[in-house]
């Protein structure tokens, strides 16, 4: 994709913006793109992110209007799990072949424990998540 790029980097066709490719793309694709590592955004373009989508996800969750709240708060959960797998790494908990493996985990885990915050379905959720994944 080719969303806010600079104009001598577009001619080449080489570069796009990771940050652009998350916002541009549809609910169960981001959703896709952070489990399987498809994007290298920053940690400070996920924290934009997170906070893009917590913020208009609080927005459309106290009205009274069916505006799907399921994948918006698991994407906030993705997107949180995956700042922290990535805080972890940079303090060195882990090497890079447990970040490939444990990454997923976390990501995994955020999510749940967004889905279980605002459903307030702790366990069953949780449990329900967990085996669908593996």
């Amino acid at each position: 994709m080719i969303y806010w790029c600079p104009k001598d980097q577009i001619a080449g066709g080489e570069y796009y913006n990771p940050l652009a490719s998350l916002f541009m793309a549809g609910q169960g694709e981001v959703i896709k793109d952070i489990f399987a590592f498809k994007t290298d955004a920053s940690m400070s373009q996920f924290i934009l992110f997170t906070f893009t989508w917590y913020v208009l996800f609080s927005m459309t969750y106290g009205t009274n209007v069916p505006s799907g709240i399921f994948l918006p708060g698991m994407i906030i959960g993705c997107a949180l799990g995956q700042i922290v797998s990535q805080i972890c790494y940079d303090v060195k908990w882990f090497t890079n072949e447990e970040y490939e493996v444990d990454r997923s985990a976390f990501i995994l885990l955020g999510c749940a424990a967004m889905l279980a915050g605002y459903t307030r379905m702790t366990y069953s959720l949780a449990v329900i998540l967990m085996e669908t994944s593996r």
